[in-house]
């Protein structure tokens, strides 16, 4: 299913999805008990590996580096350009429901108690070359999908709940993937 454009600023979107992304896994935010299935349900797809970028106005940068970890698993790295030494260094796998792909991230540099929780986020490559990330609002891990911790329950929530409005949320993060320039030495 393809993302809607919004009419929301780029720089905007930018700082919503950096703190949104960032703020759950690094503050603490309450995240879902269970990811929406196992690791071996979907195999890593090559062609979202790679570094993406994201660029706001002035210093507002937001990097996301993303490696194959295994057949199933990715390790990817969270980087604002203000916030360098606080880099959120996330375990993802994908699940399919129903026409939505999401990652399921679960944060491997954090607080042990945070490093048991979940977020996800639904992604699409809407070419070889520009990656589209939306997440699920704030309230539906505190009001239900916190206290949820099986997998079944939690991927039934979000299966009746995500043609909700205002289950995902309105800010879509636009990432382009960076391409280093050829050296002409």
């Amino acid at each position: 299913m393809s993302f809607t454009s919004t009419h929301h600023s780029f720089v905007r979107r930018l700082a919503l999805t950096s703190f949104l992304i960032a703020g759950l896994v690094l503050t603490g935010c309450e995240g879902a008990g269970a990811p929406l299935g196992e690791p071996d349900e979907m195999a890593v797809d090559m062609a979202v590996t790679g570094t993406w970028y994201a660029a706001g106005e002035g210093d507002d940068a937001a990097w996301l580096r993303i490696w194959a970890f295994n057949d199933h698993e990715y390790y990817v790295e969270w980087e604002t350009q203000d916030d360098e030494d606080d880099t959120a260094r996330m375990r993802v796998f994908s699940s399919d429901l129903d026409t939505y792909l999401f990652a399921n991230m679960q944060c491997v540099n954090c607080d042990e108690d945070d490093r048991r929780e979940w977020f996800f986020f639904q992604y699409e490559l809407e070419s070889p070359d520009v990656l589209l990330i939306r997440g699920i609002e704030d309230a539906h891990y505190s009001d239900a999908m916190a206290q949820m911790t099986r997998s079944r329950d939690v991927r039934q929530y979000v299966e009746r709940h995500m043609g909700d409005p205002g289950f995902f949320s309105d800010d879509i993060m636009r990432m382009t993937r960076f391409i280093p320039e050829e050296s002409t030495d």
